[in-house]
Formats: C-alpha cells, structure tokens, sequence
C-alpha cells in the first residue's frame, strides 16, 4: 500500500511499483474530493530502472484524470526507445521468446497512419455576389495536433500546420505517415484531430474572452485499424473540415490575411507588424459591447454578433494597425476612439 501525499491510496504488486515513474504535480488540492483510478488505465513508464538521461533531456510526461503525478515515457525517437525496441524484437530481451511485432516492445504492436490531403476551411461570401455566393477558404497557418485517445487521457502524437489552402503538411507535404505504439490486443486506435487557432509564431491568436484560455476545436475520432502497410484517415468522407464560426475562424483568416497584405504595402518604408502580436479576444456574453480594439492589452474584442462580419475585423484591425505604427511616425498619428463598431 502506497499513502500518497495527496490523501490518496493506493495498491500495486512491488514488481510494477518499482517500474512506475512519478512526476508529482506540487500544487494539487489535497482536499480535493478521492478519485478511484483503476490501475490497468495507469501507464508504466517504460524508462529503464538504469537509465541515464542525456545533457537538457526531456521526457514526455503522460497524465491521468485522478492522480497527482504523471508518468515520464520515452520519446518514440529517442535512442534508447529504438534501442530497447531493437533488442525485444531481435531475442534480445525477452529471453530466447519469440519477439512481438513491429519494433514496440513485448506486448505492443504498431499501428500506422497516413494523412492525405486534409483541409481545414471556412464559408466566406465572395466579393460583389447578389445574390450571396459563399465559397470555401482556406484555414491558412493554423496549428494542428494529431492526438490519441486512450481510455481516460489523450496523449499528442505530431503537432502540424496548414499550408496557404488550409491543407495540413508537414515538411511542405500535404500527404504524410505517422505511427504509434499500442496494447497487442487492440484492433485499432481512436485518432483525432486538435485544431489550435493561433499561427507557428504565435503571431496572431484568437482567444477566450479571459486571455488565457486559447480557442481550440476538436474533431470526431478516426478508429486506426492495425495493418501492416498503413491506413489513411478519413474525416467527414472527403477530408474537407469545416470549422464552425462561433470559434472565430473567418475572423482568424480576416486578420491573417489584414495582416500580410499590411506588411507588403509597408514593404520598404522601415516599419513592419511582424514584431507585433495580435489577439482576438471572443466574447461569449450576448450583451458584449461588440466589436473594438483596446490599445491597452493591444487586444480586439469580438462579440458574438461580429464573428461573421469582416466589415468589424477590418475596422478594428485599423485600429491595431494605427497604433502599432504610432512610434514609428514619432507624431500623434493615433487618435483613441470611444467608439464601438457594431456588425
């Protein structure tokens, strides 16, 4: 029996105990209210008990909902990682047994995926159309993890972005694998996709009212069956993700685009935005004062009528524009308004 610090209890054989790997969380509530956590949903850590870690390495640190610690793993491209896999898979481990499949250890075999033109898109009016024609655009420069759902934690498996028309590459590949190790009883893997609204710079990000919580949308699971050669995903039957507008994804594109065009038209004159970051703060209230631009936290505010307007992202991002080159004029260029632009 192991009496946590934690107020917590809990029960292990001394064979796993010694395997298990702890990475205390300090400031969990002690008071919190007990969480039964059964132990086949807890991970071993599959660091070597004589293990010795490089100069500045890191380990990825898996948690699990009702503990206070979480467990240190291997990086799959570690050399220790191929190592141990090498050596279980050739004998070399397991005692003269026969060797499991796919280099993941005793016990695990690998499943592997591909990705194949996915993209990411929002309904945009196009210019001049009466009657309103709405196109599909884009979602250019987005970040996007691949994550594996496990029975009670999601674990990140390859952070990509997309390209100019909103397609998820990686290297400048729109068509690219991934794979992962799991149980050698598992017919296949629930894989979803995390989609992040901020770019690779963190240059342009669209939040939560609060500042802090970043708008995330998240897709339905793809079951990865086991096969030898690989399995593309298929999301929605065709791979064409639309992402709602209550998250802010027209405003996103508005602002990106703003953004880059700005930075042409200041091509050659010594100022560029690129220093300067912009956030998109989504207010949820139905009373919010809608769209404007607060020259104190540089942040526009967008309410929940403004999502779909580009008239009130472009007007506020005037304002952004304005006071980011106010030093660089060296005058009064920047005038704050009182004003509130409504959609």
């Amino acid at each position: 029996m192991y009496f946590t610090p934690y107020n917590t209890v809990e029960i292990w054989d001394i064979a796993a105990f010694q395997r298990l790997r702890r990475a205390w969380f300090f400031t969990a509530d002690t008071s919190a209210h007990r969480q039964f956590v059964h132990r086949d949903s807890i991970p071993v850590s599959d660091i070597p008990t004589d293990y010795v870690a490089g100069e500045n390495e890191e380990f990825r640190l898996v948690s699990v909902p009702g503990l206070a610690y979480a467990i240190p793993m291997l990086w799959p491209d570690s050399a220790q990682y191929y190592a141990d896999s090498t050596a279980q898979a050739t004998g070399g481990g397991g005692g003269g047994a026969a060797p499991e499949a796919d280099d993941c250890g005793w016990g695990w075999k690998r499943f592997k995926g591909r990705i194949d033109h996915v993209r990411l898109f929002t309904m945009h009016r196009q210019d001049g159309s009466s009657p309103a024609v709405y196109v599909p655009i884009g979602m250019k420069g987005i970040e996007v993890e691949i994550r594996f759902r496990h029975r009670n934690w999601t674990q990140h498996l390859l952070t990509v972005y997309t390209d100019d028309e909103g397609y998820l590459t990686r290297n400048g590949s729109r068509v690219f694998d991934f794979d992962e190790c799991a149980t050698i009883g598992r017919s296949s893997i629930p894989i979803y996709l995390k989609v992040k609204f901020r770019d690779q710079s963190n240059r342009i990000i669209v939040w939560e009212d609060n500042g802090r919580d970043l708008i995330v949308y998240r897709t339905g699971d793809y079951h990865l069956p086991y096969t030898s050669s690989g399995h593309t995903l298929v999301w929605n039957g065709n791979n064409q993700i639309e992402l709602p507008d209550y998250l802010g994804g027209k405003a996103f594109t508005w602002a990106r685009w703003a953004k880059t065009r700005t930075n042409d038209a200041l091509a050659g004159t010594g100022a560029q935005l690129s220093g300067h970051h912009l956030h998109l703060r989504l207010e949820r209230n139905q009373n919010s004062q809608g769209g404007r631009y607060d020259r104190g936290d540089k942040d526009i505010y967008l309410g929940p009528n403004d999502l779909n307007s580009e008239f009130v992202v472009m007007h506020e991002f005037g304002h952004y524009v304005m006071h980011a080159l106010w030093n660089f004029l060296g005058n009064n260029a920047w005038r704050r308004s009182s004003k509130v632009c409504k959609s």
